[in-house]
């Protein structure tokens, strides 16, 4: 997709142009390259080099979360913890099905 009426691309993957109009505002490129390097290093997604941009919705995500837009309690790990060990009554279906396979 080509830039809107506003020159802002409607793509996924923006450019550090698309990113500092959007999060700066016009003419405030050379202030996003600067910026961008510190806010990297607080977990700022980087520049996806095969798409050739930043992940704009990440982008959006992490300027919420810093500015406490987000509830950090609900937001899902980037790995899993430890399996659940559940604990199955006697009388529980799966009960028996897991006694057949043990």
């Amino acid at each position: 997709m080509g830039p809107s009426t506003t020159g802002i691309s409607q793509g996924l993957y923006c450019s550090e142009e698309e990113i500092a109009l959007r999060v700066l505002g016009p003419g405030r490129l050379r202030d996003w390259h600067d910026r961008a390097r510190i806010l990297e290093r607080r977990g700022l997604p980087r520049i996806d080099p095969f798409m050739g941009g930043r992940y704009w919705p990440s982008v959006r995500a992490f300027f919420d979360r810093l500015n406490g837009l987000t509830d950090s309690r609900t937001m899902v790990p980037s790995k899993p913890d430890q399996p659940e060990k559940w604990k199955l009554q006697p009388n529980d279906p799966l009960a028996s099905r897991k006694a057949q396979i043990s």
